[in-house]
C-alpha cells in the first residue's frame, strides 16, 4: 500500500469527523512526492485535530451550561407564576408526603398567609408530620397569625387564657390581656369552634336564645358537638311535643350525657315515644355511665322513682346492658360514637374510660384541622398525641 493510500485510510477511518476537502488536500500534498511535505502535512493534521477536539469540548460544555441556565430560568419563572396555595399543602398531606406538605406550608406561611402561619405554629409546637418541635418558631408564626387576624390563632389565645386554665412552668403559653376580645375576633371570622364555645358560654349565662343561634351557626359548618346541642334544644327543650324523637335517639349515640338524660325524660313522660319506666331508668343509668358517675345531685331519687315498678331481675338485666352499651355504641356501625372510638381500639386502649370520652376528645383534637381539607387528619401524629393526652 502506498503512503498516500495509508494516509487516506488514516483520514477516512479517524474518529474525528474530517470533511472531504481536507482529505483531498492532504492526499494532494502526498502526491507532490516529498516526505518532508508528508511530515509537515501530518503535523498540521494533528494540530488541527487537537484544536477541533478542544473546540468541540468547549462548545459542548457551553451548551450544557446554557441548557441548565435555561432550565433554571424556566423553573424560576414557573414558580413565580404558580405560588403555593392551601390546595398544594392539602394535596401533599393527603398523599402522605408530609415532608413536602411541611415545606409547602412554610413557603405559604412566609408569603404572609395568616391561616398557614397559624397552622404552621401548631405543626411546630406539636411536632406534626414528624417535624422537629420548635416552640420559638411556633411562637413567632403564632403571633404573626394573630396579628393578621387569623381566627384559629385568636381562638387558641382565648382557650389558653381562660381563668380556670392552669399551666406548669415549662408549658407553652402565650399571654393575652383580653381573652374575651380574642374570642370575639375569632367569632368575626366565622370560626365554628369559637361559635360553639361562645354558645356554651351564653348557655351558662342563661342567654338561651342567643346561645341556640350560635349552636346553629356552628352546626351548619359541620361541628358535631354543636349539632348535638342543636338537636337537643330543638327537639327537647323548645317543644313540649317532641319534633323528632328519632333525631334525639341518633345524637344520643354521641355519648353526650345531657342528650341521654333527655331521652330518659322522653320515655318517662311518653313524649314522642311510648311511655316506658324501664327504658327511662335504663337511659338515666346510661347517662350517668357516660358522665363517669357524676351526673349530678338528685340522681338517686330519680332512679328510685323509676325503678319502683321494676323487679330485681329486670334491674339486673338492665345493669348488664348498661355495662355493655358504651362498647356496643363504640363498635357501631351506625352511631356517632364509632368513628371517635376507633382510636381507642387502634391504640390498644379499648376501655370504658376511653370510650365514654371518645366523642368529645375526638371533636376537640380535630379543631386545629378545621378549614383544611385533609382527608384523614385522625391519622396524623399530632391528632394521635392529642388523643393520648386527653
Amino acid at each position: 500500500m502506498t503512503i498516500c493510500a495509508r494516509w487516506d485510510r488514516v483520514l477516512s477511518t479517524n474518529r474525528t469527523r474530517v470533511s472531504k476537502w481536507v482529505r483531498v488536500f492532504f492526499c494532494t500534498l502526498c502526491l507532490v512526492g516529498k516526505k518532508s511535505w508528508l511530515r509537515y502535512s501530518f503535523s498540521i493534521y494533528l494540530g488541527l485535530r487537537g484544536l477541533t477536539v478542544r473546540l468541540i469540548t468547549k462548545i459542548r460544555n457551553a451548551a450544557v451550561v446554557f441548557a441548565c441556565a435555561v432550565c433554571l430560568t424556566i423553573a424560576t419563572a414557573h414558580a413565580a407564576e404558580h405560588p403555593v396555595t392551601k390546595a398544594d399543602v392539602e394535596h401533599a398531606a393527603n398523599a402522605g408526603d408530609f415532608q413536602k406538605a411541611y415545606e409547602l406550608l412554610v413557603r405559604l406561611a412566609d408569603s404572609g398567609h395568616a391561616q398557614a402561619q397559624g397552622f404552621l405554629a401548631y405543626v411546630l409546637y406539636e411536632g406534626e408530620w414528624g417535624v422537629a418541635k420548635d416552640w420559638g418558631r411556633a411562637e413567632k408564626y403564632f403571633v404573626s397569625a394573630a396579628a393578621s387576624g387569623d381566627g384559629m390563632a385568636h381562638l387558641f389565645l382565648y382557650l389558653m387564657n381562660l381563668p380556670d386554665v392552669e399551666y406548669a412552668p415549662d408549658d407553652w403559653h402565650i399571654k393575652s390581656d383580653d381573652y374575651q376580645t380574642n374570642l370575639e375576633i375569632s367569632l368575626k371570622t366565622g370560626n365554628a369552634a369559637a361559635q360553639h364555645f361562645y354558645a356554651s358560654q351564653l348557655r351558662n349565662e342563661k342567654e338561651y336564645a342567643k346561645s341556640y343561634a350560635y349552636f346553629v351557626k356552628s352546626a351548619d359548618q359541620g361541628f358535631l358537638l354543636s349539632k348535638t346541642m342543636q338537636v337537643f334544644i330543638e327537639d327537647y327543650e323548645h317543644h313540649k311535643t317532641i319534633r323528632s324523637a328519632d333525631r334525639i335517639k341518633s345524637v344520643a349515640t354521641t355519648g353526650v350525657p345531657i342528650v341521654i338524660v333527655a331521652l330518659a325524660g322522653m320515655y318517662k313522660h311518653g313524649v314522642g315515644v311510648p311511655r316506658s319506666y324501664s327504658l327511662a331508668y335504663e337511659f338515666l343509668l346510661l347517662a350517668n355511665e357516660f358522665a363517669d358517675g357524676e351526673l349530678g345531685p338528685g340522681l338517686d331519687e330519680k332512679l328510685a322513682t323509676l325503678s319502683k315498678p321494676l323487679s330485681d331481675d329486670q334491674k339486673k338485666r338492665i345493669q348488664k346492658r348498661i355495662s355493655e352499651a358504651p362498647f356496643v355504641w363504640a363498635e357501631g356501625p351506625n352511631t356517632y360514637l364509632a368513628p371517635a372510638a376507633k382510636w381507642c381500639q387502634t391504640s390498644g386502649n379499648w376501655t370504658k374510660s376511653c370510650i365514654i370520652n371518645a366523642f368529645r376528645d375526638h371533636e376537640f383534637c380535630l379543631i386545629p384541622y378545621l378549614y383544611w381539607k385533609f382527608e384523614r387528619p385522625a391519622q396524623f401524629p399530632a391528632y394521635q398525641a392529642c388523643r393520648a393526652a386527653e
